[in-house]
């Protein structure tokens, strides 16, 4: 019957007009647009990190408030005549969405749904003027996980389910129950856009821990410089997880009158890498802080539903906490294992490893391999000596406790086909799985709780050609034999269900974190120039640039010296000196002051113990010095490991570049980075420099840890993986034209020489002619290249014992003295005094009239006219790039896997470039995979 209509802001113009231009786009794509009610408009966001509960969304409040802006309103407009009595007018959505909007009356109240018609809303009495006015909500995003199950499929499947556009109907249903069409209208739900770093940003957020106290420092003063106001969040609030960056992804979500943040909260169960309990991470944090007026917060990766399949039962469903903390449980299999396998070896009696194909498996021959081990021990025990033997039974009787603990928590019954698992599920006792269930659950759940599912491993393009809102760069891989994803198939649905921005997919897998952040950041240009240009991770540019430096601190030696010191040999432990400071052209350590940190912890039952060692390059140093793995040869330095479980240790961190390059080659003298950069990194590049059309790639230099076996981490890099050795300087945070890099910690030359090295190795990786002119003593005095502090650690010395005697002392950084043998390749040739007027002199406040470092953490002013060779590679890219470069120490990240850009996050302001409303929905389309 004409004279119903239905009307909304069709046109996008942020009001009702009723215009004829409105009223015609009611049956255009994309209409009316709705924001997803996320957020929460009475609440302020605060200006500090706070204790508190979980903040609800708008849309879970029982009374919609007038005053929410992301409630859409609608007017009903019904000429006189046009309804009946008896009669009443009903709203119909098409699709799914009827699960995920709902309509409120002027007064707040939500509209009822006539029973058994769910897909239906019933609508208030018309008001006598004949306009009724109602406002409509949607509950989540599209892509969210709102009404439906998660799948176990752990390959990405393109799903056709439309979450974005739906039709309302206005319906109206005569005294006899029969229904009338009157008008209908085009919805949208606002997709959000993934922000780019040259969105503005208004405040960075980092962990606030006792050993970052120097990042937190330096990313403080680099704060204040700008005016950003940095908000420290106390370890206690995050469940002493330091890596907020991969907590949550910071994205912008368009509406037709104005655009709004949105917190991402990526699902990340885990605490500094590590894997310990459910409750160890920033979720608290971010449910408790974020949600107030224009920021909203997505929890939609948390709250997904996983069915489980119990052999006896009806399946039922659990979240995905509750999934991980099972995973986790059944996680500790794996460190029986390797306790066992450890703990076998130790007996000498020619252990034959037990190697079982999964966790189900292992625990089905648990009870045999325990009393394999039980005899070995015994048989050990027998032969050895009252200290040793002690010392085996206490190692069988931790394992022995994890296997107690174990065989409580995990039954296995049957064998093959049909294997059943009975085990405690979320708050289900004594479930029974079939096995291939059971490890199709776990399989999932490792995928769900993966790292490639953080924040840290997205990132995003300003406009490129073909995607005027930028593309979203996100690392993943597929496992060759069963098609598994790196990447939760659940974040990628996310991401390509908005539409807005194409994904770009590179392959991070071959990384231990495996995330974009480590091979490339997108930096804007700054000034008055336009677009952005990538930096890549280049181990082939670190293996050029530290070789250079290493031809020509040769070339400035003796021939005699070259022949007693041929290049490339193996360390000695009976060399005079490690350093390379003789010649006319001295090359100092890297990570000079900084120290590695080692954790071995033993099992516990209900705990998966932390495991941190120091890169394997270090370690294979260490070895052919004779300090680690009771190496029989002989060595006069103080440099060195002590394997195996014990208390948290550190040792100092220093390599010269020709130890540096002789540790990088793997097992048959091949170098690992020269593999990593043309098996991976010129992949990545070949993928962006088309997906980008032709933007800017500039190589850092980035050095990886060794692979042991360059053919066996070829053949498998979902189970062989690395990390950067050295500092990684694209893992950099952009803030407003600065650019926070890690400080490198590289080698030192002199001045001139530094020029010639850079210059020279830029030359051979093809940099642009303007990045190579800049290198030059300018710039060196604009960016105080040869002024820079550096921040060291106060080290305490490790003791390596056998039996009850003192084997090795290895050095640490406690006293003036050790400082001086820490910086004395700075000042080649100087005599004692001269090194204590040099180092000391300007840094006497940081020790004790004892003559021991005061602080946990001291930075010294080291003035030694020379110049970091990494550091003047990035000077000159900042310059061309126009952007202001400021160091910050990285190293706490670093150690862990990690540098600045994992441990800070940042909010942008949402007038980002190319994000007016209008725009996102002239923005095409776009596909995934080539599905549409």
């Amino acid at each position: 019957m004409p004279g119903i209509e239905l009307h909304a802001d069709f046109d996008r113009t942020g009001r009702i007009t009723r215009s004829a231009r409105e009223r015609g786009a009611r049956r255009q794509w994309p209409g009316a647009i709705v924001v997803p009610n996320l957020d929460r408009d009475r609440r302020r966001l605060p200006g500090q990190a706070t204790n508190g509960r979980s903040v609800p969304a708008d849309f879970d409040d029982a009374v919609a408030t007038r005053r929410d802006d992301e409630l859409l309103p609608l007017e009903i407009r019904v000429a006189p005549g046009s309804l009946q009595a008896g009669e009443q007018l009903l709203l119909h959505c098409s699709g799914i969405m009827h699960t995920r909007i709902e309509f409120a009356d002027q007064a707040g109240v939500i509209l009822r749904r006539p029973l058994g018609e769910p897909a239906l809303y019933r609508l208030p009495r018309v008001p006598a003027n004949g306009v009724l006015r109602i406002r409509m909500q949607a509950r989540t995003l599209a892509g969210g996980s709102f009404g439906r199950v998660a799948s176990l499929d752990v390959r990405y499947t393109h799903d056709r389910r439309e979450e974005t556009r739906f039709e309302l109907t206005l319906l109206r249903r005569d005294a006899n129950d029969t229904d009338h069409q009157e008008d209908h209208g085009r919805f949208s739900i606002a997709p959000f856009v993934v922000a780019d770093r040259s969105a503005a940003a208004r405040r960075v957020y980092i962990v606030e821990s006792v050993e970052n106290q120097p990042s937190i420092t330096d990313v403080g003063r680099v704060t204040r410089r700008i005016g950003l106001p940095l908000i420290r969040v106390a370890t206690t609030l995050t469940g002493r997880d330091s890596w907020i960056q991969d907590q949550y992804q910071h994205a912008l979500l368009p509406g037709p009158a104005r655009t709004r943040e949105l917190i991402l909260h990526m699902p990340r169960l885990a605490k500094d890498n590590g894997t310990e309990t459910v409750t160890d991470s920033s979720q608290e944090f971010i449910n408790a802080h974020f949600r107030s007026r224009n920021v909203a917060l997505f929890n939609g990766l948390w709250d997904r539903a996983i069915p489980v399949r119990r052999q006896n039962g009806p399946v039922f469903q659990i979240d995905f906490r509750e999934l991980v903390n099972w995973v986790k449980r059944m996680h500790l299999v794996y460190r029986l294992v390797r306790e066992m396998n450890a703990l076998g070896r130790r007996t000498g009696n020619r252990w034959r490893s037990f190697d079982p194909a999964y966790w189900i498996d292992a625990m089905a021959r648990m009870r045999a391999q325990m009393r394999r081990l039980g005899e070995a021990v015994g048989n050990a025990r027998a032969s050895a000596s009252a200290e040793a033997s002690a010392q085996l039974a206490g190692y069988l009787s931790s394992v022995e406790s994890l296997y107690e603990h174990l065989r409580d928590e995990i039954q296995v019954q049957g064998r093959g086909a049909g294997v059943m698992v009975t085990s405690n599920i979320g708050s289900n006792d004594g479930v029974v799985l079939r096995g291939e269930h059971a490890y199709e659950l776990y399989a999932r759940g490792v995928q769900m709780q993966r790292s490639a599912n953080y924040g840290g491993n997205i990132e995003s393009t300003p406009p490129v050609d073909g995607a005027p809102l930028g593309k979203i760069i996100i690392g993943n891989d597929t496992d060759p034999e069963n098609g598994e994803e790196y990447v939760d198939p659940d974040v990628l649905k996310l991401f390509t269900k908005q539409r807005k921005q194409p994904l770009v997919e590179i392959k991070t897998r071959w990384l231990d974190v495996g995330h974009v952040d480590e091979v490339a950041a997108v930096v804007p240009h700054g000034g008055s120039a336009s677009g952005f240009s990538v930096l890549h991770a280049s181990p082939r540019a670190a293996l050029d640039l530290l070789q250079r430096a290493e031809q020509r601190h040769r070339a400035g030696r003796t021939h005699s010296q070259n022949l007693t010191d041929p290049l490339r040999r193996p360390p000695r432990g009976i060399d005079r000196s490690r350093l390379m400071d003789e010649g006319t052209v001295p090359v100092t350590r890297l990570f000079r002051g900084r120290a590695w940190i080692h954790v071995e912890e033993r099992g516990e039952p209900g705990k998966a113990p932390r495991n941190l060692l120091p890169p394997r390059t270090f370690r294979h140093l260490c070895e052919e010095y004779g300090t680690y793995n009771e190496s029989p040869s002989i060595n006069e330095h103080r440099i060195g490991i002590v394997p195996g479980v014990g208390e948290p240790r550190k040792y100092p961190a220093d390599m010269t570049i020709a130890e540096l390059l002789w540790s990088e080659l793997d097992d048959r003298g091949r170098s690992s980075n020269h593999f990593f950069n043309e098996r991976y990194i010129e992949p990545i590049c070949n993928t962006l420099a088309g997906e980008l059309n032709g933007i800017e790639l500039l190589p850092v230099p980035v050095l990886f840890d060794r692979a042991p076996d360059i053919d066996v981490f070829a053949r498998d890099n979902w189970q062989h993986n690395t990390s950067a050795l050295t500092v990684n300087l694209v893992n950099l945070q952009y803030l407003n034209g600065h650019i926070l890099v890690p400080t490198p910690y590289g080698p030192r030359m002199r001045l001139e020489d530094a020029i010639a090295v850079v210059r020279a190795s830029m030359q051979a990786q093809n940099m642009p002619s303007e990045v190579r002119s800049v290198v030059g003593r300018r710039l060196v005095r604009a960016q105080r290249l040869t002024q820079r502090r550096v921040w060291a650690e106060r080290v305490e010395p490790v003791t390596q014992t056998r039996g009850r005697l003192i084997q090795s002392t290895y050095r640490g950084i406690l006293t003036k003295d050790d400082v001086i043998a820490t910086f004395r390749d700075s000042f080649p040739g100087a005599s004692d005094q001269e090194l204590e007027r040099r180092i000391i002199g300007p840094n006497r406040s940081k020790f004790t009239a004892a003559g021991e470092l005061r602080e946990r953490f001291s930075e010294f002013r080291i003035s030694d006219g020379m110049v970091d060779l990494f550091e003047l590679w990035m000077a000159a890219i900042a310059e061309h790039l126009g952007v202001r470069l400021r160091f910050v120490d990285s190293w706490f990240y670093h150690v862990r896997f990690g540098e600045i850009h994992c441990g800070t996050n940042v909010l942008r302001r949402t007038a980002a470039r190319g994000l007016a409303g209008r725009n996102t929905w002239d923005a095409p389309d776009h596909r995934f995979r080539n599905h549409a």
